[in-house]
């Protein structure tokens, strides 16, 4: 597709870090975006690089022929009828939580509209993006969405009866794995590691986590196998083990996933 510019519609966690991806990757610019957000004190460091910053969405939008729609869900209905007279044409890119693909082609006609699913290592250029094409989008476009969020992470194509499970499984569940880690850390200092600066402790949690991830991915190790590997009979990973099982832990992690499952459905007004 003919590139102008990238029209970046909210500014919170996601949309700077998209925005970050762009730019550190040598994609786009700084030239290339228009940051627009209410606040546009937060966008101060975009600014001095060279982008272009306002608080004016309207504005934002008739710059770029490509938008990114980062604003919260509940404030997007009002925006989408502000940009409608100027959507035209537009490449429009979702990242609304629970707001349809129907939705967004209705209020913004004569676009081709991709919604998609990222989770928070987008920050760091580790994140997940489910993508899915809505129906006026042709295969350049397809390619030029997936180049903007493949330069911060993985990106995999879906239909968009999978976005709200894939916000279980890759987008919520980033808060799951702080949580454990979080826990252990409090169990570390409660025996014996107190005498570590508190973020040491964590760097460990997570640098076991990271090699426990490379060992599943890098060696093709089932999850599983892994599990029996670690744990010897009698042995002290067994005797963890046997607690998780005693408390159902898996049966706890399949209910917490279909109660996440179940929010996400609720917000999509499916339920």
């Amino acid at each position: 597709m003919e590139f102008r510019k990238i029209a970046v519609l909210g500014t919170g966690n996601m949309g700077q870090a998209i925005t970050d991806g762009l730019l550190s990757s040598g994609m786009l610019k700084p030239e290339d975006l228009v940051l627009a957000d209410l606040q546009t004190d937060r966008l101060q460091s975009y600014e001095d690089m060279g982008c272009e910053v306002t608080s004016d969405a309207v504005y934002a939008c008739q710059q770029g022929n490509v938008w990114i729609l980062g604003v919260k869900p509940q404030s997007l209905p009002s925006m989408l009828e502000s940009l409608q007279p100027h959507c035209a044409g537009k490449l429009v890119i979702s990242i609304a939580a629970g707001i349809s693909l129907d939705t967004l082609e209705s209020a913004l006609p004569m676009c081709a509209v991709v919604r998609v699913m990222p989770n928070t290592p987008l920050m760091v250029g580790r994140g997940v993006s489910a993508m899915c094409r809505g129906a006026r989008v042709d295969d350049a476009q397809c390619a030029f969405a997936e180049k903007i969020f493949s330069c911060a992470g993985s990106v995999l194509w879906c239909g968009e009866e999978l976005l709200n499970p894939m916000t279980a499984l890759t987008s919520s569940s980033v808060a799951y794995f702080a949580r454990l880690i979080a826990d252990m850390s409090t169990w570390a200092v409660q025996n014996g590691f107190d005498s570590f600066d508190r973020n040491t402790v964590i760097q460990w949690i997570c640098d076991t986590a990271a090699g426990t991830a490379a060992l599943i991915t890098e060696r093709k190790i089932e999850p599983a196998d892994l599990v029996c590997t670690v744990a010897s009979p009698g042995g002290t990973t067994q005797r963890a083990l046997d607690v998780f099982e005693s408390r159902d832990l898996r049966g706890i992690i399949l209910e917490a996933m279909d109660a996440c499952l179940h929010r996400a459905n609720e917000l999509s007004g499916n339920v």
